[in-house]
C-alpha cells in the first residue's frame, strides 16, 4: 500500500507540474500585457494546481506513515479548521505541513534512537528518515513570499516566486518519502520492515524475509550474533509489538526457505492451483506472478477505457451525437458487465489460459464439442491479433497527431505511421521478454497512472472547459450516415463505445499466472469493468462539456478529435501536448499487456495442437518461464499487418475490425452454451463445496457443472445469462455495419468479410489437417 500511495503521489506531482507549465506559458511572472483570457487561465490553472498539490502532499506524508504505521502504531488525531481567504488557508496549509513533516521525523527518530546498534548505523536511519526536515525552509519562504505576491498591485508578476517554491515543497515531499527506498542507501524496504542492506532471503508476496530472523522473531530475541555476513533489520516483535518494544535482529544473507513462515503459507494455495490445473488435465508450466492487485492493474491496463472514449470519439459523434454517446456508453458498459460476470462463471469453474474455445469444448454437445471448440479458438486468436495490431496502430498514429498538433506544417505520411507501430510493438516485446518478472509491478503502477492520469486529465477539462449547455450534451442527437431513423444511427455508433470496452478477456489468458485465479481472476475482471466504465463516462461527459465546437473536433486534421477539444477547453498547445502524451504513454502500455494476452492464447491453442507449427509455438523458455515463442509470432504477425498499412489504409483498417467481430463471436458461442446448459434436461447443481470442475459422465448425458467461487445463482443467473446473449448478438450484428448508408470501397465495413475468412480458413485447416491433430483440450496429467 505504501508503495502505490508514493507511486499516486508522484503522478500527482506530474500532473501538477502540468498545470503550473500551463500557468507559465500563458504569462504567469510576466511584468505586464496580460490579456484577461490569459488572467482567467492563470487563475484556472492556479485553482487545479493547488488540488493537486494538496493530493500530492496528502498521498507522499500517507505513504511514510503507512509505512511506520505498523511498527508505531498511535493513537489517532482529529484536527478541525475553517479559515477564510486564500492567504489564511495556505498559512494553515503550510503550517500543517511543517507539523506534520515534524511529527513523522519525531517518531522514526523516538523509534531508531533505541535501536540496539552502532551510533553509525542509527545516525544512518534517522538521516535517512530526517531528511523530511530539509522542506521546512521551503515551506516558510512559501509563506513568505506567497503574502508578498497577495499584497502586491501586481499578483500576477509577483506570484512566480511562491509557484517555485510550491514546486520545490512538491518536489522535495515525493523525494524524501522515496529516499529511505533508494537501493545504496537501503537495499530494501517492505511494509512493516526495513532492511539496511542486501538481503538474500525467499522473496514471496509484499515481504522479504529468512528462516533465521523468522525463528529469532518468534522467540523474541536477537538472532545469532555469531553468524557472518550479517544484514541488520529492524523489524517488529509479536510479543513486543503491544509494548511498543523494537528490537534489532540479524539475518542470515541465504536463509533458510524451508522455515519462511510465508513460504509456508504459500504451500496450500500454490498447491491448490497446481491441483485444479491438473484436473483440467493441463501441467503448471508457467510461474504464478500475478495476485489480485496486480492482474487488477494488467486488465485495467489493457482496457484504457476513459483513453478509448477520447481515442474513438468521431463514431459516437457522427452516429449518435453527444446524447447518443453518453446513453450508448451506458449501454454497453451495463452490458459489459452482464456479459463478463456470466463468462467470469466459466473462468472460476475452469481457470486455463484457452479460455473461450476450452470453456466450448466442455459446454458443447459432444457430436460437435471439438469443431466448435477449434472455431472458437480461431476466433478469439484473431480477435486478439485485430486488438494487437489496433493498440500499437492507434499509439503511432497518436503520435503522429500530436506531431501534426504542434507542428502544422507536418504532413503524417503512412509509412512513418508504420514505422511507429513496429516501435510500440518492439517496447512490448522486450518488457514481456526481457523484464518479463517485472510485468506483474510494472502493471500495478500501469494502475495507479491509469486512475491519476484521469483525475489529472478530467481536473483540467472540468476547469479549464467552457461548461457549455446540459441540454445540447444529454439531448443533441446526430444522424450524420444518413441513416433512415436516429435509433438505427444510434446503434450504428455504438462500435465506438463497445471498442473502448475491448480485451476485457485478457485475465482469462493470464489465468496460469494468477495465484488463486478462481477467484481472484473474476474479481479482477468485474473490478476492472466497474472502475473504467465509471471513468469512461466520467470523462465523455467532461469532453462534451468542454468541446465549444464539436464540427471542428471531428474534423481535426490531427485525426483525432479529442485532442482538438482538449484545446478548445485549455486554449494551451503545451497543455494540450502533455494531456495527449498522457493518453499516448496509457495506449503504449496497454500495447504491452495486449501482447501479453494475445501470446499466451496464442501459447494455450498451439499447446492443444489448434494452430500451425504447434511444437514450437507451444515451447516456453525454461530459464523465464515465459512462452518466448509465442510473443514472437504474436508480434511477428501484427507487424506484418502493419505493412499492409502502407500500402492501402483499407486493407489494414478491413484487417484489424476483426478485433471485435472476432472476440465478441467467441463470447456469443461461449455463453450461449452456457445458457444451454443451464436450461437444459439433465443439468445438476452440486454441492458448492464441490472442486471446480465439469465432470462428464460415462454417457455424456446429465454433465454436472460444479460452480466456482464466482456464481450469480438461480434464475438470476439465467437472466443474467440471456441478457448477455441478447447484448452480444446486438454489437456482434451491429460490429459489420458501416458507418454511413451510401457506402464506397474507403467506408465500407469489411469485419464481416474478415471474420468470414478467418472461420472459413480455421474450416479448411481443420479438414485438411488440424482435424487429425486438434482432439480438444489435450490431457497433459
Amino acid at each position: 500500500l505504501d508503495d502505490m500511495l508514493v507511486g499516486a503521489s508522484t503522478m500527482m506531482a506530474v500532473a501538477q507540474s502540468i498545470t503550473v507549465i500551463i500557468q507559465g506559458t500563458d504569462g504567469l511572472g510576466k511584468l505586464q500585457g496580460l490579456t484577461a483570457d490569459q488572467v482567467s487561465s492563470i487563475l484556472k490553472a492556479q485553482y487545479a494546481s493547488d488540488i493537486l498539490f494538496t493530493a500530492t502532499l496528502f498521498l507522499s506524508k500517507a505513504s511514510t506513515t503507512r509505512t511506520i504505521w505498523g511498527m508505531a502504531p498511535r493513537k489517532r488525531r482529529a484536527l478541525i479548521w475553517a479559515t477564510e481567504g486564500l492567504y489564511a488557508l495556505w498559512i494553515y496549509v503550510d503550517a500543517l505541513n511543517i507539523v506534520t513533516d515534524f511529527a513523522i521525523t519525531s517518531i522514526l527518530a523516538d523509534m531508531f534512537i533505541r535501536l540496539k546498534t552502532s551510533i553509525a548505523k542509527k545516525m544512518l536511519v534517522i538521516g535517512v528518515f530526517g531528511c523530511r526536515t530539509l522542506i521546512i525552509p521551503p515551506i516558510i519562504c512559501h509563506m513568505y513570499y506567497y503574502k508578498t505576491a497577495t499584497d502586491s498591485n501586481n499578483p500576477m508578476f509577483d506570484m512566480w516566486t511562491p509557484t517555485i517554491m510550491t514546486q520545490i515543497v512538491l518536489c522535495m515531499s515525493v523525494m524524501a518519502t522515496c529516499v529511505p527506498y533508494v537501493k545504496p542507501v537501503l537495499d530494501s524496504l517492505e511494509s512493516g520492515q526495513m532492511v539496511a542492506g542486501n538481503l538474500g532471503g525467499t522473496r514471496t508476496g509484499s515481504a522479504t524475509t529468512s528462516g533465521r530472523a523468522l525463528a529469532a522473531a518468534h522467540a523474541g530475541c536477537p538472532g545469532d550474533k555469531s553468524s557472518r555476513g550479517i544484514t541488520p533489520v529492524v523489524t517488529v516483535v509479536p510479543d513486543a509489538y503491544r509494548r511498543q518494544d523494537y528490537k534489532l535482529m540479524d539475518m542470515d544473507k541465504v536463509g533458510s526457505k524451508a522455515t519462511t513462515a510465508e513460504s509456508l503459507q504459500e504451500v496450500g494455495p500454490d498447491v491448490f492451483d497446481r491441483t485444479q490445473l491438473a484436473r483440467l488435465g493441463k501441467r503448471p508450466v508457467l510461474k504464478r506472478n500475478f495476485r489480485f492487485l496486480t492482474i487488477l492493474g494488467f486488465s485495467c491496463a489493457i482496457l484504457v477505457t476513459w483513453e478509448g472514449t477520447l481515442m474513438n470519439f468521431a463514431p459516437g459523434l457522427s452516429n449518435g451525437g453527444a446524447g447518443g454517446m453518453i446513453y450508448g456508453f451506458i449501454f454497453v458498459w451495463i452490458g459489459n458487465i452482464s456479459v463478463f460476470s456470466t463468462l467470469c462463471e466459466l473462468v472460476s469453474i475452469a481457470p486455463t489460459s484457452g479460455g473461450q474455445y476450452h470453456w466450448v469444448a466442455m459446454l458443447a454437445p459432444r457430436w460437435c464439442s471439438k469443431f466448435l471448440s477449434y472455431i472458437t479458438g480461431w476466433l478469439t486468436i484473431a480477435g486478439w491479433q485485430g486488438t494487437s495490431a489496433a493498440a500499437a496502430f492507434l499509439t503511432g498514429t497518436m503520435i503522429q497527431g500530436l506531431v501534426t498538433f504542434t507542428t502544422p506544417s507536418y504532413t503524417p505520411q503512412a509509412w512513418q505511421g508504420t514505422l511507429m507501430l513496429w516501435l510500440c510493438v518492439l517496447v512490448a516485446v522486450l518488457i514481456n521478454t526481457v523484464v518479463s518478472s517485472m510485468l506483474p509491478k510494472l502493471e500495478a503502477m500501469i494502475l495507479i497512472m491509469h486512475i491519476v492520469g484521469f483525475f489529472a486529465v478530467f481536473i483540467t477539462l472540468v476547469t479549464f472547459g467552457a461548461h457549455g449547455d446540459a441540454r445540447a450534451v444529454f439531448f443533441e442527437f446526430r444522424n450524420e450516415g444518413m441513416w433512415p431513423t436516429q435509433s438505427l444511427s444510434w446503434f450504428v455508433g455504438l462500435l465506438g463505445c463497445v471498442f473502448s470496452f475491448a480485451g476485457v478477456d485478457c485475465s482469462f489468458h493470464m489465468c496460469e499466472e494468477v495465484r488463486n485465479p478462481s477467484r481472484d481472476v473474476p474479481r479482477s475482471i468485474m473490478a476492472s469493468v466497474g472502475i473504467n466504465g465509471a471513468m469512461g463516462l466520467a470523462m465523455v461527459i467532461a469532453m462534451l462539456y468542454g468541446a465549444t465546437d464539436i464540427d471542428k473536433a471531428i474534423s481535426s486534421p490531427t485525426g483525432y478529435p479529442y485532442i482538438e477539444i482538449f484545446y478548445q477547453a485549455t486554449g494551451s498547445v503545451a497543455g494540450t501536448a502533455a494531456m495527449t502524451s498522457l493518453v499516448i504513454v496509457m495506449t503504449l502500455s496497454a500495447s504491452v499487456g495486449v501482447i501479453a494476452a494475445s501470446s499466451r492464447m496464442f501459447w494455450a491453442f498451439a499447446r492443444d495442437r489448434g494452430v500451425p507449427f504447434w511444437s514450437i509455438v507451444c515451447k516456453v523458455d525454461p530459464r523465464t518461464n515465459v512462452p518466448v515463442w509465442a510473443i514472437t509470432a504474436t508480434s511477428v504477425i501484427s507487424c506484418l499487418i502493419g505493412l499492409i498499412n502502407v500500402g492501402s489504409a483499407i486493407v489494414y483498417n478491413a484487417i484489424i475490425s476483426v478485433a471485435i467481430s472476432g472476440l465478441y463471436s467467441s463470447y456469443l458461442v461461449t455463453a450461449s452454451l452456457l445458457l444451454y446448459r443451464r436450461c437444459g434436461k439433465g443439468y445438476k447443481m452440486p454441492d458448492p463445496s464441490a472442486f471446480p470442475a465439469l465432470a462428464d459422465s460415462a454417457t455424456g448425458q446429465g454433465q454436472t457443472l460444479a460452480w466456482g467461487p464466482w456464481h450469480i445463482p438461480g434464475v438470476f443467473g439465467i437472466v443474467n445469462n440471456t441478457f448477455a446473449c441478447l447484448f452480444m448478438a446486438t454489437v456482434w450484428f451491429f460490429s459489420f455495419w458501416p458507418p454511413q448508408a451510401s457506402v464506397d470501397a474507403a467506408s465500407m465495413n469489411y469485419s464481416s468479410l474478415m471474420t468470414g475468412g478467418v472461420a472459413l480458413l480455421g474450416t479448411v485447416y481443420y479438414l485438411v489437417w488440424a482435424k487429425n491433430e486438434y482432439k480438444g483440450p489435450r490431457m497433459e496429467v
